[in-house]
């Protein structure tokens, strides 16, 4: 056990410096991404409504122009008022078309 801790540290270390360190150099990508799984309703059906609000905070670090106040204060009200109940809905795949 101690040799396999040892073997994984230098790589979790990494990982950590990298992603999860404010100042890491793709801290702001990780986040970002993080904040695109709720656009996943696989993702979204497990989440809590708090959990997937901070999320989309998160949508505004890809920098992306369309990614206003006021699209952001948009897909809060769509997640409170029906996507993560849609999300938890079993999805008829035999009505699908072909």
């Amino acid at each position: 056990m101690q040799h396999g801790r040892g073997a994984v540290a230098p790589g979790y270390a990494y990982f950590r410096n990298l992603y999860i360190h404010p100042e890491g150099k793709l801290r702001n990508l990780f986040l970002a991404f993080r904040g695109a799984r709720i656009f996943d309703p696989i993702f979204l059906s497990g989440c809590t409504l708090p959990a997937a609000l901070l999320m989309v905070d998160d949508l505004l670090r890809f920098g992306f122009p369309e990614f206003t106040p006021a699209f952001i204060r948009g897909v809060k009200k769509e997640l409170t008022l029906k996507y993560i109940k849609q999300a938890n809905e079993d999805f008829l795949w035999g009505e699908l078309p072909g």
